[in-house]
This record gives structure tokens, C-alpha cells and sequence, in this order.
């Protein structure tokens, strides 16, 4: 069918906006009967897979190795699967799964799985009296639906588990475990004129959580 420039404007720049592509660029063609003329689109995509490892050191925790890595489209076309690790006294791991909106399907999906260890010090002047690790697991999964080109919703349920550890301490400092959850709810609406760099327009993000009690 026939396309105006606004309409061709309009779609490459939602291409583009979708993130899964480097460089959107596009040329007319004349057709066979040169009554009329083809657009051709080329995408690149933007699928570059990222890792990197790195060494962190303060007084304090002293010697940590860090590691990361970035993993596109291998599991689902337009997935990220993202992990960064800390290696050292203070443990830190911390995995996301992205499942992004594809041209074909209008939903997202984020899943991601936390654990981080630390140290903890308790001191009566500058005497060290007491150590401790605590130990916070976390997991989360968040489901969203494009509406239309400007808005959105999308759920989302959360849960931590967390408990110590003692290392040294008077008999009175005792061990603990406790669990905590949340559910929440978000609608986006925006009128920018452009998904890419807009001129006008504004945004709108409504939210509500309802939490554990204990919280």
C-alpha cells in the first residue's frame, strides 16, 4: 500500500526505538512497472555480546574480582541474559533475564535472581566485639503488554530472604531468618510526538505495591 513520509517516519524511528537494532536506514526503489516505487529497509543488529573482568580494592573489604557478561539473542530473539559477579569477603551475584518486545510480539519480560554476602562488624570504641555475615537472596519477575505506541502496563512480584550468620559474638547475638514479598502494578502513557529524540510531549507513570506487612 502507499506510505507517507510521516508514516515511514514514524515506523522507522518505533524500529529503532525498540533497541534490538544499531543502524535502521532505508531507500526508495522504482518497481518493475515504474509507476511506483519500493522501500527497501536495512536494520543492523545490535546483538554484540560484552564481557569484562576487573579488580577492586579498599581497606576495608580489601581484594575483590569482579566479572561480567552480556549475552544477546541467544536464548530468544531479542533476550539479554546479563550476569555480574564480586568475588571477595563482600559476595555479590546478580543475574537478569530480558525478553524484550519484538516487532511480532507486544510484551516484555524480565526475570532476575540476586544473592549478596556481607560483613558486618560490631565495635564498643575502636575494639572490635562482634562479626556477622548477612546473607539477602532475591528474586523477581516482571511481566509488561504494549497497549498502543504510547502506553503500557505491566505486573510485577518480588521476594527477599535474608538471615545471618555470626562469626564471633556474645552469646546474646543470635541468628535470624526472615522472608518478604511484594506485588505491584504499573501504567505508562506518554504523547511524545517521536519515540527517537521528541520535540513535545509528556510522560505519565502511574504505580501501586502492595507489600508484606513486615516491611
Amino acid at each position: 500500500g502507499w506510505v507517507t513520509p510521516a508514516q515511514l517516519e514514524d515506523a522507522l524511528a518505533r524500529l529503532y526505538g525498540s533497541g534490538h537494532f544499531e543502524r535502521v536506514t532505508y531507500a526508495i526503489v522504482p518497481n518493475d512497472t515504474g509507476a511506483s516505487s519500493d522501500i527497501v529497509v536495512d536494520v543492523t543488529p545490535r546483538n554484540e555480546d560484552a564481557f569484562g573482568v576487573g579488580l577492586r580494592y579498599d581497606s576495608e573489604r580489601q581484594a575483590a574480582l569482579l566479572f561480567s557478561a552480556a549475552l544477546h539473542d541467544r536464548l530468544h530473539y531479542g533476550s539479554t541474559a546479563q550476569l555480574d559477579v564480586r568475588l571477595g569477603e563482600q559476595l555479590q551475584f546478580d543475574a537478569r533475564y530480558v525478553f524484550d518486545e519484538t516487532p511480532t510480539l507486544h510484551a516484555e519480560r524480565r526475570f532476575r535472581a540476586t544473592y549478596v554476602r556481607t560483613p558486618l562488624r560490631l565495635y564498643d570504641g575502636d575494639r572490635g566485639v562482634a562479626e556477622e555475615r548477612l546473607h539477602v537472596s532475591g528474586a523477581s519477575a516482571t511481566v509488561g503488554h504494549t497497549l498502543s505506541t504510547s502506553a503500557a502496563v505491566a505486573l510485577e512480584a518480588k521476594g527477599e530472604y535474608a538471615y545471618n550468620t555470626v562469626v564471633t559474638a556474645p552469646a546474646a547475638l543470635a541468628e535470624r531468618r526472615q522472608a518478604y514479598w511484594t506485588l505491584g502494578a504499573q501504567l505508562w502513557v506518554d504523547s511524545f510526538d517521536r519515540t527517537v529524540f521528541p520535540t513535545r510531549g509528556g510522560s505519565l507513570i502511574a504505580q501501586s505495591e502492595v507489600a508484606d506487612r513486615r516491611i
